[in-house]
């Protein structure tokens, strides 16, 4: 089992952080990697899950919707009002959502 952290799938979007056109190393890491990260998401023989802090600004609920997108297949958990840091923020609910992940896989 597999599961995708927001990190990793923040390369999944298109959207620019800086909003200027000049591009920071993180932007180009992302736009280097995009397609390795995608196709090996896309390509998966496990079990995929997404555990997402929608109200995140780099990598929420845009970035959840373009995983939809992409991947369209797994277990989605968004979390409403929780950021960058879910399993920090709201840790109980991080655990409620990957039990039931490990239930659904099994």
């Amino acid at each position: 089992m597999a599961i995708a952290g927001a990190t990793l799938l923040a390369g999944l979007t298109s959207c620019s952080i800086t909003g200027t056109s000049a591009r920071t190393d993180e932007e180009l890491e992302l736009a280097r990697n995009r397609q390795r990260w995608v196709d090996a998401l896309c390509g998966a023989r496990c079990p995929l899950a997404l555990i997402n802090g929608s109200a995140d600004p780099v990598s929420g609920a845009h970035m959840v919707a373009r995983y939809r997108e992409l991947v369209g297949t797994g277990y989605i958990a968004e979390l409403p009002g929780i950021g960058h840091y879910p399993q920090v923020e709201a840790p109980a609910l991080v655990l409620e959502h990957y039990q039931r992940f490990c239930g659904s896989s099994a």
